[in-house]
């Protein structure tokens, strides 16, 4: 399987396993940007150079802009962010 590094991944939730897909994915050369409920997550993210730009809120015109989601959120909260 090819893979075009031209794609953009949105990563919701930066946890533990959110903030370890998004530091391989933007070290492999993909553009990763973030979803989670937290600024200082978000920040930190940016300071890091894990992501390349994130968002606190989840914006139409923001998730319409990636190829590729991965959501890193608890059961319990997915369903929420869902609804």
């Amino acid at each position: 399987m090819e893979i075009n590094i031209k794609e953009k991944i949105l990563i919701i939730g930066l946890g533990l396993i959110g903030g370890s897909y998004a530091r391989v994915l933007t070290e492999k050369g993909f553009e990763v940007g973030a979803l989670d409920i937290s600024a200082n997550s978000i920040e930190y993210a940016l300071r890091e150079n894990i992501i390349a730009h994130g968002k606190i809120k989840p914006e139409k015109e923001y998730i319409e802009k990636f190829d590729i989601i991965i959501f890193a959120l608890y059961p319990q909260i997915f369903i929420k962010f869902i609804e």
